[in-house]
């Protein structure tokens, strides 16, 4: 939320004013800064025998290092969930094209037939293949950048460089998968 830095008589006079108001309460805050960031979870730990289970809690530490252990644990699962979506449509694609490729056989022969040599003819399969691959990695990074976009703007944080570094990392092998392929 917002905050404003006042006197302690300015704060004392809006207490005045405003303890007439109906659903008046007023709050005291405590804030310790501990210099030493080694001591930290030491604080944490002794701030916490302290409090009751009706205190509220908001002890800077023991969020901070919620919030490191949740993303971690979101980082995992958003890895693991694309890495196997990226196994399962690579390994579609790659089959796919294999498939077409026994099938296509005969035509390959009718083109060596009619004079066009091998280079040609894998140049031909290259420009398939690059096509067949490209469009839905192209379609996933659209959609990846307009969830990230999304994302950045409900959490409030940059993600541009973690997901450029992801997106680099699933094309580079995606396109693995598109030269095996070929």
């Amino acid at each position: 939320g917002e905050q404003l830095l006042v006197t302690e008589t300015t704060l004392n006079e809006i207490v005045d004013k405003m303890s007439g108001t109906p659903g008046f309460e007023r709050v005291q805050i405590n804030t310790y800064q501990i210099p030493d960031k080694e001591q930290l979870e030491l604080a944490s730990s002794l701030y916490g025998k302290y409090l009751s289970e009706d205190d509220y809690s908001n002890d800077y530490y023991a969020v901070y290092r919620s919030g490191i252990e949740t993303a971690g644990l979101l980082i995992f699962i958003a890895a693991f969930l694309g890495l196997a979506f990226l196994a399962s449509t690579g390994s579609i694609l790659y089959f796919k094209q294999m498939t077409e490729a026994e099938q296509e056989k005969q035509g390959f022969r009718t083109l060596r037939q009619l004079g066009f040599d091998e280079k040609m003819i894998m140049k031909g399969i290259r420009r398939k293949q690059l096509l067949v691959f490209l469009i839905p990695l192209g379609i996933g990074i659209l959609h990846s950048i307009f969830a990230v976009k999304a994302a950045s703007f409900m959490i409030v944080t940059d993600y541009t460089v973690p997901a450029l570094i992801s997106i680099g990392a699933y094309a580079a092998l995606y396109i693995l998968f598109a030269i095996f392929t070929m």
